[in-house]
């Protein structure tokens, strides 16, 4: 991508005309991108307001962690499932109706009374998420044609979810300190009017191009996302309430077997064989579910800390972060290339061990030195991490299948990222609360569990690493040459 001014003037090449918009694809462009910047907000803003919402509404260490895993198990398990749709009742149709969601969660949110409401509305929020992120997507690829104007479409839309992160920690930080928690979710309310009141006017109409919606698509993912939602409500409420999570688990058990039944229903697969059954994508997902354990687990215990020990506000708690996140957009397309050199296993293994050293370093240094000298410099590693595992896990998941199943291959991957955190918060919360006697981060004394929280997510993360090791063969060395495009790699 060019940079955009200078001193001088530079006389116009064929390729700067090829990559202008026209007016129109850049009004598509700018709902689409302020779309993507709440989502990324969203993605940061729960780790800043935990604490004061902890506080407010009382809420248990298993509580507090279905807050914020609540939305990822929701945005995961029905990512697939967002595609789908998008293609069933058309894009433009889906995209705004999936605003409308997540606003209502939002706002449900917003309003939250107790610990079971704001749990609900962040799990419509995650739902809102999961149909909307494809339906954008979706409409980026039929409104700028394939070729520079498309891949500088995609480089915007990527490049504004990193700054949408970093704004979720500042922003939402800010508010929370000023206002409460509750204005860090109202603010997407508003956002949410904005997008729904300029994209009806603004998006094309594709409804003559809607597919139609067959209902028994939707059981799988139904299915699987209940039955995630109860694993990790039972894993995080293993000390607190045992019998509520012995409850939770059978609960999960129950709807896998379900989950395995309805597979053998004509009609219901929503993942291809030749797609589960490759080795890649098997590693590659590992890999994704692992490091993104460890990183959820790691912001999430250290902004407890910050906030439950060190009397950060959530203000000053999110600028901790903040370098972290303006790392991410610079490090994300830099690691892609990398990774299309080097080859996806470099990017699986080297990523992986770079977040597991980071998330162990937390555990045995960090939380008892000094911030800047070293939870930040551990952030920084952490994010160099992520730059190349992401790719590395991309570029093997779609290295395994054919061309014609890349995009579920690619979506297939942020499933279990997204699934790799939830899982992570509440195995990190579960941990840490049993050291702490049911607390999760309320003075010095319970610095100790935090630490074998986030060692417990370390190991995982190794494990991840160690899935890298094991990727042998034809898709070790994929990307290395090939000039894979970025747009595919970049998040």
């Amino acid at each position: 991508m060019r940079a955009a001014g200078g001193g001088g003037t530079e006389e116009a090449s064929p390729n700067d005309a090829a990559e202008k918009f026209s007016s129109g694809q850049r009004n598509v462009l700018g709902v689409l991108c302020t779309t993507m910047l709440f989502e990324g907000m969203n993605l940061a803003n729960v780790n800043v307001q935990l604490p004061q919402i902890t506080a407010d509404l009382r809420l248990t260490p298993d509580a507090s962690q279905l807050v914020a895993s609540s939305y990822l198990v929701a945005f995961g398990g029905l990512l697939l499932l967002g595609g789908q749709l998008a293609d069933a009742v058309g894009r433009r149709r889906a995209f705004l109706v999936a605003v409308g969601i997540f606003g209502l969660g939002s706002l449900i949110a917003t309003v939250a009374a107790n610990p079971v409401m704001l749990i609900s509305g962040r799990v419509v929020q995650g739902i809102g998420a999961a149909f909307t992120v494809p339906g954008a997507m979706a409409i980026i690829t039929t409104t700028f044609p394939e070729g520079p104007v498309r891949n500088r479409a995609l480089g915007f839309w990527a490049a504004v979810g990193g700054s949408g992160y970093a704004a979720g920690l500042i922003v939402t930080g800010g508010l929370t300190q000023l206002f409460g928690w509750r204005s860090g979710f109202a603010i997407f309310v508003v956002m949410a009017l904005l997008i729904l009141g300029t994209g009806y006017s603004v998006l094309p109409d594709d409804k003559d191009n809607a597919t139609g919606l067959r209902p028994r698509s939707l059981a799988r993912p139904l299915i699987s996302t209940m039955a995630l939602l109860a694993a990790v409500h039972g894993i995080g409420s293993i000390t607190a309430h045992p019998v509520v999570a012995a409850a939770c688990l059978a609960a999960a058990l129950a709807l896998t077997v379900c989950l395995v039944v309805t597979g053998r229903v004509r009609g219901t697969r929503q993942l291809p064989r030749a797609l589960v059954g490759s080795r890649s994508v098997q590693a590659a997902n590992l890999v994704a579910f692992t490091f993104f354990a460890g990183v959820s687990a790691a912001i999430f215990i250290v902004s407890s800390y910050l906030q439950g020990i060190e009397h950060y506000g959530p203000f000053a708690a999110g600028v901790v972060f903040l370098p972290t996140a303006v790392l991410s957009i610079i490090a994300s397309p830099r690691g892609a290339r990398l990774v299309t050199r080097s080859g996806a296993r470099t990017g699986l293994v080297l990523g992986s061990a770079l977040v597991a050293t980071a998330t162990a370093t937390y555990a045995l240094t960090g939380l008892v030195g000094p911030v800047l000298a070293v939870i930040i410099p551990a952030s920084l590693v952490m994010t160099s991490g992520i730059a190349l595992a992401y790719p590395g896990a991309t570029i093997a998941a779609m290295s395994g299948v054919g061309e014609s199943m890349h995009g579920v291959a690619s979506a297939l991957v942020i499933t279990m990222q997204q699934i790799g955190g939830a899982v992570g918060v509440a195995l990190a919360t579960v941990v840490a609360s049993a050291m702490n006697g049911g607390t999760l981060a309320n003075g010095v004394e319970d610095a100790p569990g935090l630490r074998m929280g986030l060692l417990a997510c370390a190991s995982l993360s190794a494990l991840g690493m160690a899935a890298g090791i094991l990727l042998r063969g034809r898709w070790a060395g994929v990307g290395q040459g090939r000039g894979t495009p970025e747009a595919s790699v970049a998040r």
